[in-house]
């Protein structure tokens, strides 16, 4: 069996333009300036949607932050989205020591008597501001060198279609992307996609897009196993 041996199939956001076009029955030869102005917002608003269905692995890295000692807030990278887990790392001599810090809700952080006790910090609020913050408690002392270690999901890179750019998605999640862009588009154009696919264009649209989403979201998980047991060591009736 003769196959091309190669992996490079990755469509530039023009590309997926053109076929989400397609799938709403705007031909190649009727696109204009418009309709490309059209496609490349709604590509960006497709995006900020898949923000919202977290988490996307793809997007996942790690970040450090030096921390001072008594100070507990600090202000994170504007395109971190979400914090999968947070860690304190210390290092005494040759040895490096990682503990993972509880998540404390704002109502939970917002509860706690004597913000301002110090040390080793043991908990993290997440504050999802437009410029999104991390604050710690207790708040950090200097009896240690803390390193702030935190895995977080960040948000995708803008979509472009000037230049020739791929969209930051992986190869697995092309065709949810041009599902979901068709979709959207159909909403542009709701009269080119009513001639194209009938009456019930909206539903079918928004089926399709779902349905990818589904089955890409579906592969986006770590395939490990998950334990749940109970501690009961200390219950009695």
């Amino acid at each position: 069996m003769a196959t091309s041996g190669t992996y490079g199939f990755s469509p530039t956001l023009g590309r997926h333009v053109l076929a989400a076009f397609a799938r709403i029955g705007i031909r190649r030869t009727a696109i204009g300036v418009e309709h490309m102005k059209d496609a490349e917002f709604e590509s960006n608003l497709l995006l900020c949607d898949w923000a919202n269905k977290q988490p996307n692995l793809w997007l996942s890295s790690l970040k450090t932050e030096a921390i001072t000692a008594g100070t507990a807030t600090y202000t994170l990278d504007p395109e971190v989205v979400a914090i999968q887990i947070a860690y304190i790392s210390t290092t005494v001599g040759t040895t490096t020591t990682d503990r993972p810090l509880g998540a404390l809700s704002t109502v939970e952080y917002h509860a706690i008597p004597n913000k301002a006790t110090t040390g080793y910090p043991t908990s993290f609020w997440f504050d999802r501001q437009v410029t999104p913050q991390i604050t710690l408690w207790p708040t950090p002392d200097s009896v240690y060198t803390y390193t702030l270690k935190y895995r977080c999901v960040r948000q995708a890179e803008d979509a472009v279609l000037a230049g020739g750019y791929d969209v930051e998605i992986p190869y697995r999640f092309n065709t949810a992307f041009v599902d979901g862009l068709a979709d959207r588009l159909g909403a542009v154009y709701p009269e080119a996609a009513k001639a194209a696919l009938g009456a019930g264009f909206a539903q079918t649209l928004a089926e399709r897009a779902v349905r990818s989403w589904q089955t890409a979201a579906g592969q986006d998980t770590e395939d490990v196993p998950i334990y749940i047991s109970p501690s009961l060591g200390g219950y009695y009736r």
